[in-house]
């Protein structure tokens, strides 16, 4: 636990580790639950622990690097293991052909990226419900990915992510009021299920519109998970989809996998040229002004950020793919924090380059990757109708305080 941590905010953090595991998790004395953490987050893990101790319910905790050296990265099995399912969605039983799909390409090829201690453990513990608090590594998604799939598939836990997980998150986005979030979460998500078109701009430069096909399917993201196989990213509060194309610039602050946690708030906005779904390029912001205020940082020290970018989408098949479309709806929150995890479910706009979660959208394609990137201050119009301005749901299509 960093020094800096008051007794006051430990005690805050308790009950954000209360709200995750008894109000979106829904953990009782009937439940089991298996919290998976690292050495970095060890302290957040054991809040979770000892929550779901104070409920009645059977609980234990480990460590990542239990398993080995992090990153946690795919290896060849022996004829003695399993292999598990890669299941990117967000329920259990959406997707199921593409899951399938998955395994006999890991069952032919002979690899896994869940180490065969931890699939033990599982199966001897046998969760009903399973937390995922760990720093995040550059190369672990696809463990990330695999795990989730075994869990949802195998062991039909209900499952909370919480990937990048930090002291301050747990003292804002996961004391929210998750009722509300829920609330206002299916109410965003039924206005833009049948959306056609949805453009989004910004005070300083995003200008982009996304069209959608309604084969592919919105997923609102409450907060809220009391069935089998239901998961979720904690902090929450969300609604996405995989969308059919996007056109357009878009002026990003922050950027999700490894790139939040080692570059926080980016130094200086990048701009993501996208051209039929697709990066095509990205630039360190040119303009000296973001929504009325100075850019900090020097200027050019975007530009190796952007090649990182560039490269690591360039790594695998789809990774510059336009993936997830995404609008934030937890309105608890609105200052970025530096972390993904938690940016993300501010409201306004996220795209993911990369992985469009198959098994929840509907997408029939893949990817290694899924880098977020987020805008901030936007004005959403949803097929020439209003939903947010500025950053802030307009009234009379959605309150933008519960």
């Amino acid at each position: 636990m960093p020094n800096e941590i008051s007794a006051t905010q430990l005690e805050m953090m308790r009950a954000g580790a209360r709200n995750a595991v008894r109000n979106c998790m829904a953990v009782s004395g009937h439940d089991r639950v298996f919290v998976i953490s690292d050495d970095e987050t060890q302290a957040i893990g054991r809040l979770l622990y000892e929550a779901a101790l104070e409920t009645g319910a059977p609980a234990t905790l480990h460590l990542l690097e239990e398993y080995g050296e992090r990153p946690i990265v795919e290896r060849q099995l022996g004829p003695e293991h399993g292999v598990a399912a890669e299941a990117p969605g967000r329920s259990e039983g959406a997707g199921a052909e593409r899951q399938e799909e998955a395994q006999s390409v890991r069952e032919a090829s002979g690899s896994t990226a869940v180490p065969a201690r931890l699939r033990g453990q599982l199966a001897s513990f046998q969760p009903t419900v399973t937390l995922y608090a760990a720093a995040s590594r550059p190369g672990e998604l696809p463990f990330r990915m695999e795990l989730r799939g075994l869990l949802l598939q195998e062991f039909h836990v209900r499952h909370g992510h919480m990937p990048g997980i930090t002291p301050r998150l747990m003292l804002e986005g996961m004391r929210a009021d998750y009722d509300a979030v829920a609330n206002i979460t299916q109410r965003v998500y039924d206005i833009v299920r049948v959306a056609r078109s949805i453009g989004v701009t910004t005070p300083d430069g995003t200008d982009l519109t996304a069209e959608f096909d309604p084969a592919l399917r919105w997923v609102p993201c409450t907060g809220k998970y009391s069935l089998p196989g239901q998961w979720g990213n904690l902090p929450e509060g969300e609604t996405f989809t995989c969308p059919r194309t996007v056109d357009g610039t878009m002026v990003v602050h922050l950027l999700g996998d490894y790139f939040s946690a080692k570059y926080g708030v980016l130094p200086r906005p990048l701009a993501i040229t996208i051209r039929g779904g697709l990066a095509t390029d990205v630039e360190e912001l040119a303009s000296e002004y973001r929504s009325g205020a100075a850019v900090g940082g020097t200027k050019g020290a975007g530009r190796a950020i952007a090649d990182e970018l560039q490269a690591y989408l360039d790594s695998t098949p789809n990774g510059r793919r336009a993936g997830e479309f995404a609008i934030g709806t937890n309105v608890s929150l609105s200052a970025l924090s530096g972390n993904l995890l938690q940016d993300e479910k501010i409201p306004g706009l996220h795209i993911a380059f990369g992985d469009p979660y198959p098994a929840e959208t509907g997408a029939r394609w893949t990817s290694k990757v899924h880098v977020d990137a987020i805008a901030t201050d936007c004005t959403i119009m949803v097929d020439g109708q209003a939903l947010m301005r500025d950053g802030q749901f307009v009234d009379g299509a959605i309150r933008s305080r519960p």
